[in-house]
């Protein structure tokens, strides 16, 4: 990840990127990552961080197109709600973030949980699955699917 200069964008971009640095006094900064170095980046690749006084950095959005969409975005934030607002921002964008990892964990963990399931039971195992079939899964035969007592 790098920081947005002179070197990496157009001209345009840079527009942007400088006037954030003017309104900010460099508490807001522009991130940029290449989608080239990172093959698996599937995030947008502007990210629009605060930098907080301990100097960390918290994302407050990211964008696919730094334009002056992105101005217009921190300008109504400090108009309406003040600098809070970004505070707002960045952690919404962190629940939202946390919300996606516990989702994927708790999916993980429901089939994990199911596979055992599955294995410790001799014969058979059943369950619903996410259509409200009833699926059971039997060790001596293919497994079978009902919807309301009626085989399918």
């Amino acid at each position: 990840m790098q920081y947005v200069n002179a070197e990496n964008v157009e001209h345009s971009v840079l527009g942007i990127v400088q006037e954030i640095n003017r309104r900010y006094n460099g508490r807001v900064k522009v991130q940029y990552l290449d989608p080239d170095r990172f093959a698996e980046l599937t995030d947008a690749p502007y990210r629009i961080v605060e930098v907080r006084d301990d100097g960390q950095e918290d994302l407050i959005f990211s964008v696919w197109q730094l334009d002056g969409r992105v101005l217009n975005k921190l300008a109504m934030l400090d108009e309406w709600h003040g600098i809070s607002s970004l505070e707002r921002l960045v952690q919404q964008e962190k629940k939202r973030k946390q919300d996606k990892a516990n989702q994927r964990l708790a999916e993980k963990m429901e089939t994990r949980n199911l596979i055992k399931s599955a294995l410790a039971n001799d014969r058979a195992y059943s369950f619903k699955n996410a259509e409200g079939e009833l699926v059971t899964i039997h060790s001596d035969k293919p497994a079978t699917k009902r919807v309301n007592g009626n085989s399918i």
